[in-house]
């Protein structure tokens, strides 16, 4: 796992230090964006990237304006280059294992792994047949006689069938209606009536959740399942046939489209492409309208601040397996479609070596040469890294300790060294890109350093598209987020009520407002909440930025989600959870806090691998994780590292929780996007946190 070919560093290590220390003082200092427009009352003057100050970027050439012009576009220019891959299913094995559950009892469980052959590719011009051809299937009798404006939904995981059945749908100027395939029954259910959808591309293991709930889906008429992986249930095809429902495989479906004349019918920019249901942390999900021009000029931004700085070109491998119901997922892939490359599509199921059987994993099959996470994915691998290192002689991880800390210095300063871990992923990685949340530092210097490439934070919401600021390549920083994508730019509002204004010094702080060509339609069938949020062309995040002296911004955290102590002090709710996030004892979790407390508490899903290993070491009974969470010890021991955690972060003492509960169990407790539902935790450990706060005072 490690690579201690590296350690030769330190022997150059002072002579180095020097050199990168003279250096530094000479780098110029770059300003990364532009001020524009007239400053009013209560807000910042807007600012763009220093690059394309003068205009919006609103699409990467002249012919690009739809995302059939963009699938086009590549299929002319490279119609012979892979353009996506798929591995086909070999086998399945079904192991039986002894497993301890939570109340110490041995029980018995099926564990299925997948065997997997190599990636079987399709050029550009192949995708475009297939896409033209999908996309006739889908007018014709057979299949429900689908217009322009039509709309489909797809419900499932990310796959070669997922991204081609889409753009089919977009070659005939038809809607997708993207939902999460972890969104919930409740939320599908809500997402498919919502937009009365009579078509669906679902998984085949997703037909079942269909069936449970047919009787609530009364619209749905016909339905396509991917059988790119295991099959589907035939009790469930059949319970759904004898529903009514015309039900079609994909490799079905494809092969009545393939003795069709492809008949083309393309969209117009301004058409609406997607419709993408939020999992949203309260109340019923929330569908955001995003047009093809919205999402082109996204990929134009992207082209100019990741694509070319990275250097992303034909041939690149990107490994695909964040969904495409995320909007990030949506903009890097279609951004390396811009650029040529290739599309190697994988599942959090089969990604490792040790979660598949005779074969590789698809991050070692792909050897990426570029990534894209969410923060709990990087923090999960930092983690995992450092859990093996624990495992290694004393040695060994003294002298990764040291290597770890020179390299760190010297990236921090321009240089490049050999990486640590690069073969986990296939040994040709260039660049990595993380957005959805925000990254700790600690974890940011460590995609860094053991990778030695770059690692980009991006920052964006749905209704803007995704991608809205990302990183420089030459800003080394930590916790910044980047200047804005040349389609947009940003302001910042007072929120005087909070103590955040414009005219703070040195950094201008305020809630983040965004205009440009990524910005959303709006609300579906929501018309009041989306007047509320855009207005004159801007669209209100909720999220408090400070804009730092090079032109980047930070993201302090969500305007809601600060709260005021009973001191006056405010906390940071988010921002706080990111740091905690690196502590070894966590696995997910949550600040409570309120005005009538002069301290916040915890309520943490412990790591279990860690915890566990922390109570053999001290006595304490691990073989019931329900009742080990419940341990007074085991409390103080997370409480005590969670503190020393805030120490090392440098947060303030009034950051540090007062109590901490422990609970084994974190379901229902996330959204599909992997964000907390603050709401319904309070309620569910409402008994828990009152406990983990002192009576008040009189």
């Amino acid at each position: 796992m490690f690579d201690l070919t590296s350690i030769p560093v330190l022997v150059g290590g002072a002579v180095v230090t020097l050199l990168s220390a003279t250096l530094l003082l000479l780098r110029p200092k770059r300003v990364y964006t532009v001020e524009v427009g007239e400053k009013k009352k209560g807000e910042g003057r807007a600012r763009r990237y220093y690059k394309t100050a003068d205009a919006i970027l609103a699409t990467p050439n002249d012919s690009i304006h739809t995302l059939y012009d963009l699938l086009t576009y590549s299929a002319q220019k490279r119609p012979t280059l892979n353009a996506f891959g798929t591995r086909p299913l070999i086998k399945v094995h079904v192991e039986e294992k002894d497993v301890k559950n939570s109340q110490g009892d041995v029980e018995r469980k099926k564990w299925t792994y997948l065997e997997l052959g190599k990636y079987e590719w399709k050029t550009y011009k192949e995708v475009l047949d297939l896409v033209q051809h999908v996309g006739t299937a889908l007018t014709t009798e057979k299949l429900g006689s689908l217009k322009k404006g039509s709309m489909l939904g797809i419900y499932a995981e990310t796959s070669e069938q997922w991204l081609t059945f889409a753009h089919g749908a977009f070659s005939q100027s038809m809607t997708v209606v993207t939902i999460y395939a972890n969104l919930g029954e409740e939320g599908l259910v809500y997402s498919l009536n919502d937009t009365n959808l009579s078509h669906l591309l679902t998984d085949g293991n997703l037909l079942e959740v269909i069936v449970k709930n047919i009787k609530q889906l009364p619209k749905i008429k016909y339905i396509i399942y991917t059988d790119h992986r295991e099959a589907a249930n035939p009790k469930s095809v059949q319970a759904l046939k004898d529903s009514g429902i015309t039900v079609l495989s994909y490799t079905e479906m494809a092969k009545f489209a393939s003795s069709l004349q492809a008949k083309p019918n393309p969209p117009k920019k301004d058409d609406l492409a997607v419709i993408m249901y939020t999992s949203g942390t309260t109340g019923n999900p929330k569908g955001v309208m995003i047009s093809h021009a919205n999402i082109v000029g996204v990929v134009a931004g992207a082209v100019v601040t990741v694509g070319e700085p990275l250097g992303i070109k034909e041939g690149d491998t990107y490994c695909s397996f964040l969904p495409l119901a995320h909007i990030l997922e949506v903009g890097v892939e279609h951004t390396i479609i811009m650029r040529g490359g290739c599309l190697a599509f994988g599942s959090p199921r089969t990604m490792m070596d040790n979660l598949v059987k005779n074969c590789k994993g698809d991050l070692m099959e792909s050897k990426p040469t570029l990534m894209a996470g969410v923060p709990v994915l990087w923090e999960r691998i930092r983690k995992g890294a450092y859990e093996k290192l624990k495992t290694q002689p004393a040695i060994t991880q003294q002298v990764f300790k040291v290597a770890f800390a020179i390299k760190a210095f010297l990236l921090n300063h321009g240089f490049h060294h050999a990486p640590l871990l690069d073969q986990t992923v296939g040994g040709r990685l260039r660049g990595l890109v993380c957005g959805g949340a925000p990254l700790s530092a600690s974890t940011h210097q460590f995609l860094r350093v053991v990778f030695n490439v770059p690692a980009l934070q991006g920052y964006g919401l749905t209704e803007t598209t995704g991608l809205l600021t990302c990183q420089p390549m030459d800003d080394l920083s930590y916790e910044t987020v980047g200047a804005p994508f040349p389609c947009a730019e940003i302001k910042l509002v007072d929120v005087s009520e909070m103590g955040y204004t414009s005219e703070d010094k040195p950094y201008p702080r305020g809630e983040i407002w965004v205009r440009g060509t990524g910005i959303t339609l709006g609300y579906y069938n929501q018309p009041e909440k989306t007047k509320e949020e855009f207005k004159n062309g801007w669209f209100s995040t909720g999220d408090i930025g400070q804009w730092n002296a090079n032109g980047t911004i930070n993201i302090i955290d969500r305007k809601k989600n600060l709260v005021k102590l009973s001191h006056g002090e405010y906390i940071a709710l988010e921002a706080m959870e990111s740091k905690y996030k690196q502590d070894p004892f966590v696995e997910e979790i949550c600040i409570v806090a309120n005005s009538q407390r002069d301290l916040p508490a915890a309520i943490v899903v412990p790591n279990r691998k860690h915890l566990t290993s922390w109570a053999e070491g001290n006595g304490v009974e691990s073989s019931d994780w329900e009742k080990l969470t419940q341990n007074e010890k085991a409390r103080e021991a997370v409480k005590k590292s969670l503190h020393a955690t805030a120490t090392k972060e440098k947060m303030k003492n009034f950051e540090k929780p007062s109590g901490v509960y422990l609970t084994a169990d974190e379901s229902g407790l996330v959204t599909a996007a992997m964000k907390l539902k603050r709401n319904e935790i309070q309620k569910h450990y409402k008994e828990a946190i009152d406990k983990l706060f002192p009576a008040n005072k009189d």
